[in-house]
């Protein structure tokens, strides 16, 4: 039981850290805050306690919306960048939306490739030494 309990907080610490880079690519700071407080909030609610756990219905529905919310966006500001933006959003939807589901396997495979995802598309921006220092953190 320790050990899963450290994995979900392993994975919700890369996950965030992922958003956070993310979000210094971007220079955003609402979509990493709000990835940080998902973290926090679904490692308590729905790893620790159990308290609030998405069946796998909730989960596609939200998942849907997600997406159609983030091709909102990039349908409405033309542009490769808008583009980026609304992908890598769709990114840190998806990744929230899964910190609240029951974890297995599976699902923490996913929000691993998520948050890999998300570094990647974090790379893609301009970045300094801050970005540099922040990558080594999340590799470590």
């Amino acid at each position: 039981m320790y050990l899963e309990r450290l994995l979900a907080i392993n994975m919700a610490t890369l996950g965030a850290l992922g958003a956070i880079l993310l979000g210094m690519g971007q220079r955003s700071e609402l979509l990493p805050l709000a990835a940080i407080v998902a973290a926090a909030v679904s490692v308590w609610l729905t790893d620790i306690q159990g308290w609030f756990r998405l069946n796998r219905k909730v989960v596609n529905v939200a998942a849907l919306l997600a997406a159609v919310f983030s091709l909102w966006d990039v349908v409405r500001v033309p542009g490769a960048f808008a583009a980026l933006v609304g992908i890598s959003n769709l990114l840190v939807y998806l990744q929230i939306i899964l910190l609240f589901q029951k974890k297995d396997a599976r699902i923490y495979w996913q929000l691993a490739t998520l948050s890999l995802f998300e570094v990647v598309v974090a790379a893609a921006f301009h970045h300094g030494f801050f970005f540099g220092a922040m990558l080594v953190i999340y590799i470590a």
